[in-house]
């Protein structure tokens, strides 16, 4: 359990830009050995993010692991601004790759790389809707995280996420007019349970 927050590109902000932490709440569930079913929500005021996927890890040797996944998410929004209703959601698909260094017996410090795919999203401004059914790379994400001890059997998860990418789920209200990456920086901070 935590949260999240990032900083949005002045490019789509432009000077006013208010960010709103989410609610992070991920559970995994060991399947069998190094099988992982992994499930996320993002909670924010205007919109949420559902995650379900799945995980495969094994160890290199006594301090590194390697580590694949595929999540499937859903997202949706709803913004009523003085009449002006407005709704999105839509798919994605982040295919990942993760390397796990333990520094010390409770210190671990794992990379995370991610391919965002881009599946359909839907906007309805005032009952008219236009789909985008694009199924298409859209960008790419790169993480740092640091698990460390905390209180008793609790352990504290640090994270730091860059993303590169041409639409990013919880930007949808801002309603871009180009089609260009921008930079995502988000800090995640986690109690792990």
């Amino acid at each position: 359990m935590g949260v999240i927050t990032f900083t949005t590109p002045e490019d789509i902000t432009e000077e006013v830009a208010i960010p709103v932490p989410a609610a992070d709440v991920h559970l995994l569930w060991r399947a069998y050995k190094g099988f992982y079913l992994d499930g996320r929500l993002l909670a924010q005021v205007v919109q949420n993010h559902v995650s379900l996927g799945a995980r495969w890890a094994t160890p290199l040797n006594d301090r590194f692991t390697i580590g694949l996944g595929d999540d499937v998410a859903y997202w949706r929004g709803e913004l009523p601004v003085q009449g002006f209703d407005t709704k999105a959601s839509g798919w994605t698909n982040t295919p990942s790759l993760s390397f796990g260094y333990r520094a010390k017996p409770d210190l671990l410090i794992t990379l995370k790389t991610e391919l965002i795919i881009t599946g359909a999203n839907s906007f309805t401004i005032e009952g008219n809707t236009r789909v985008e059914d694009t199924d298409r790379v859209s960008g790419s994400s790169y993480s740092l995280y640091i698990e460390q001890p905390f209180f008793k059997k609790r352990y504290l998860t640090l994270g730091f996420t860059m993303t590169y990418t041409n639409f990013h789920w919880a930007t949808w209200s801002l309603f871009e007019t180009f089609d260009r990456n921008l930079a995502y920086p988000q800090i995640t901070v986690g109690l792990i349970l």
